[in-house]
């Protein structure tokens, strides 16, 4: 009786022991976080990036111009000009940002720039070394205060008095 009763508890020990084995194996493995899940992002403020240029040149008073756009927190926003009429072709004002709101309430900008002027003298031959094109193409990343205006790329043309400065502000848009 007593080897019976041995035979029978070792039975039971290895049968619980080999179906929780089976279980732990048995099924489909877990399933592993979707793509949409793992790429889900903040949703964050709306920021918005006021780019001030000021041109400056001798023969021209200066003239200011700002391009402003508002986007979400670390998304792309963009925007695109272009102006082409009689003495100026295709010139462009280009500017793509992308803010990220740090959690100490700062700003990081990506900005990329391009700013051309492209001046086509009308029933006039072009004399040699004059400009008729100049191009400014610029990719900062900035640590900016919100709503507080920074310099921050001051260029000059490397054939005439032409001097471009860029100031930047983002402003965290509070809901």
């Amino acid at each position: 009786m007593r080897k019976v009763w041995l035979a029978l508890s070792l039975v039971v020990v290895i049968t619980s022991f080999t179906v929780g084995h089976a279980q732990e194996r048995v099924g489909p493995p877990p399933e592993a976080p979707s793509f949409v899940e793992e790429r889900s992002r903040k949703v964050g403020p709306n920021v918005r990036i006021e780019v001030m240029f000021s041109e400056q040149r001798s023969d021209v008073p200066a003239i200011p111009k700002t391009v402003t756009l508002t986007t979400n927190d670390g998304q792309w926003g963009r925007v695109r000009s272009s102006v082409s009429t009689a003495g100026y072709s295709d010139s462009p004002l280009n500017v793509d940002a992308r803010p990220e709101v740090l959690p100490d309430g700062r700003v990081l900008l990506n900005l990329n720039i391009e700013y051309a002027e492209k001046r086509v003298p009308e029933g006039k031959p072009v004399q040699p070394g004059q400009v008729i094109a100049t191009t400014l193409n610029e990719s900062v990343t900035l640590l900016l205060e919100s709503g507080k205006g920074l310099a921050v790329t001051q260029s000059a043309d490397p054939m005439s008095d032409r001097k471009v400065t860029v100031e930047v502000k983002a402003t965290i848009l509070r809901n």
